[in-house]
């Protein structure tokens, strides 16, 4: 987090004052001869003496960082930007320390020309509801016009099916490089991961895992109808057998801001959750499963990508696939068997003994970043294929059958889970 002008987490805060200063960071002064208005307004406020590499975040403007909390900590670094340069109008900077990395980063949104040619790398995707339905021609075109060094980076924390619902030319962008939640990216962004060793708990010490949990079942959602199955009704259905309390504008019980520790600790006196993905899509595990369950200490019941997804991903033995179970009759039996069943319960808990759960996002913090720098170092004579999304196993990876389509009501009637 930023305060003021205090930069912590690795991150510092930087604007770039003219052509000099710029001239004095290794890695960019070789971009900028000819004098960009935008990039020589800025004033340098901090230098470091390693390489520096800039990368630019396609975006009209900056409003994304407003209104999509996940970008809060990017909204923090550019508005400190901002304030340093003074003058509202530039493109503000905000300067990435990256420690275990050979170069830090200027990190400037922007769609100015000047400044996309100047940079090391382009991402594409950060603000898709501000390019639609344009996405893919603004791929070919900067593909076409930008220096060959300037590798198009495509960046999704959203499936794909949702990204194509936004934007149906999605599928057709081109890129060099992914960052992605998907396994299969070039940059790996999960939402969390599972670290064997460092255990959360003492292998040596019992746990009691049912200490403080007064409540057995719980969902917090606030996309009730904008859904790739029909998520709402088969909750709605699940309720018949069994009660679930409902956290969210799909429920009773409100809770915001939904990122706040507040809301997310609701959820320890549960023991199970409903981290019901909106969409099925392999590798597509939020924060539903990372932040609400497993960090909290409640067992998740998922659904989403196939079974092999989560046990490829997940902490072993640490789950309930939804889509085990016929009917949501036979999911809810077994539910309240293991209520009245500590022992068994606390099987769902072993992994805590040999290893630890990260979350990564969100939010997405500007030292993510970091990671794409040892892609954009120069190869010689190394060239790098250019890609299409839609071919892609981020794009693949996710249901294509008449039971992955957009839902209206009623469709629980014809639809059968993905296994």
């Amino acid at each position: 987090m930023l305060k003021g002008n205090v930069p912590s987490e690795g991150m510092e805060v930087v604007n770039i004052a003219n052509k000099t200063a710029m001239k004095s960071m290794t890695g960019v002064h070789s971009h900028n001869q000819g004098g960009n208005a935008n990039l020589s307004n800025m004033n340098a406020v901090q230098f470091r003496s390693k390489c520096t590499r800039l990368i630019t975040l396609y975006t009209p403007n900056v409003t994304p960082f407003g209104y999509w909390p996940e970008y809060s900590d990017l909204k923090r670094l550019f508005e400190d930007g901002q304030r340093f340069s003074g003058n509202i109008e530039s493109s503000p900077t905000g300067y990435v320390v990256c420690p275990d990395q050979p170069c830090d980063i200027n990190l400037i949104p922007t769609n100015d020309d000047t400044i996309l040619a100047a940079s090391d790398a382009t991402l594409l995707n950060l603000a898709p509801l501000l390019v639609r339905p344009n996405a893919s021609k603004i791929s070919e075109r900067l593909l076409n016009t930008l220096p060959k060094k300037v590798k198009i980076v495509f960046y999704a924390m959203e499936s794909a099916n949702m990204m194509t619902f936004w934007d149906n030319s999605v599928r057709d962008i081109q890129f060099h490089y992914s960052m992605t939640y998907h396994s299969s990216s070039d940059v790996v962004h999960p939402y969390g991961r599972y670290v064997q060793g460092s255990p959360m708990d003492s292998p040596d010490q019992p746990v009691n895992y049912t200490e403080g949990k007064t409540k057995i079942l719980a969902w917090m959602a606030s996309n009730c109808n904008f859904t790739f199955w029909p998520r709402y009704e088969w909750v709605s259905r699940l309720q018949e057998f069994i009660h679930v309390d409902i956290h969210g504008r799909c429920g009773q019980a409100t809770c915001l801001p939904r990122f706040s520790k507040k809301c997310v600790n609701l959820m320890k006196s549960y023991k199970f959750y409903l981290a019901l993905e909106n969409t099925q899509c392999d590798d597509y595990m939020t924060e539903k499963f990372w932040d609400n369950c497993l960090l909290n200490g409640v067992v998740p019941v998922v659904y989403g990508g196939r079974r092999e997804t989560y046990e490829k991903i997940a902490p072993p033995g640490s789950f309930i696939y939804a889509a085990d179970f016929a009917r949501p009759k036979d999911l809810a039996d077994y539910l309240i068997k293991l209520d009245k069943d500590d022992e068994r319960y606390s099987g769902f808990f072993a992994w805590r003994k040999y290893g630890r759960v990260e979350k990564i996002y969100p939010n997405l913090r500007p030292t993510a970043f970091c990671d794409l720098l040892p892609l954009l170092s120069p190869r010689e004579n190394e060239r790098v294929p250019i890609k299409r999304v839609g071919d892609t196993k981020y794009f693949l990876g996710c249901r294509e059958d008449k039971d992955a389509r957009f839902i209206e009501r009623g469709d629980i009637n014809n639809w059968s889970p993905w296994k």
